[in-house]
């Protein structure tokens, strides 16, 4: 499997050059794993649905309603807090403690940078496949 974001970039963050790996397979099992944990799969495949629901948009106006699902997701996902720096760490290549001590506006830069790729949808398409895939057999 190729990996979901295929461009590494690096972003400078308050003066500290932050590396954004690819973001392929491990990824995206620890990414359903995390929906799984606070238990928001549907809550994930509504924002999924209606995500896509408009197709008459330009490149900005789908960046920013990826980062409004990104963000949402968030705020829901306070189960799952500490999952979710590890998460963010394997992708910017910190450790969960150094993610949980960022500055606030940090996190949202580096939240912004790590999910603004223009590819960040086949990642978030692959997410969708695999949940609908296992809620057809399975209600979840």
């Amino acid at each position: 499997m190729e990996t979901l974001i295929g461009i590494e970039k690096m972003v400078i963050i308050n003066g500290e050059e932050i590396k954004i790996k690819q973001l392929g397979l491990k990824h995206l099992f620890k990414f359903v794993s995390i929906l799984k944990k606070a238990k928001i799969v549907g809550y994930f495949m509504q924002l999924m649905t209606d995500l896509n629901s408009v197709e008459e948009e330009t490149e900005e106006e789908k960046r920013v309603k990826y980062l409004q699902v990104v963000f949402n997701l968030i705020f829901e996902l306070v189960e799952a807090e500490g999952e979710i720096y590890e998460f963010i760490g394997s992708i910017v290549g910190k450790k969960k403690e150094d993610v949980e001590n960022l500055p606030l506006d940090t996190f949202v830069e580096v939240i912004e940078a790590v999910f603004t790729s223009k590819d960040l949808t086949d990642f978030f398409s692959a997410v969708q496949r695999i949940l609908s895939k296992q809620t057809d057999q399975k209600t979840v």
